[in-house]
């Protein structure tokens, strides 16, 4: 068991991150152990909620208008159209130019 992880794991664990597959453009210059060491720490400051139920993730999904799916537009692309109108398309100065303007 040892010489396993001796010969494949530790080398593994002091290569630095390169990730595989969806998590192909993320690396780091850190070793995996260390990113590793910060997922769990985080994990672990993440799941400190405890209530008279127990322990909880303090992470709260949430629906936005984003999530909606099987439409052709998205609720987000519509608003953006529908209130485009209502912003001008040269910013207005708010306050005097200083100096007076002069």
């Amino acid at each position: 068991m040892l010489t396993r992880v001796d010969r494949k794991v530790m080398p593994w664990l002091h290569r630095p991150y390169d990730g595989r597959g969806p998590y192909s453009h993320t690396s780091s210059e850190k070793p995996t152990y260390e990113e590793l060491a910060y997922m769990f720490a985080t994990l672990d400051r993440a799941s400190g909620m405890v209530d008279h139920n127990g322990h909880a993730v303090a992470f709260q999904p949430g629906i936005g208008s984003g999530t909606v799916g099987g439409i052709p537009i998205s609720v987000e692309q519509m608003f953006k159209v529908l209130t485009e109108s209502l912003y001008l398309d040269q910013p207005v100065d708010t306050l005097p130019p200083l100096g007076g303007g002069r």
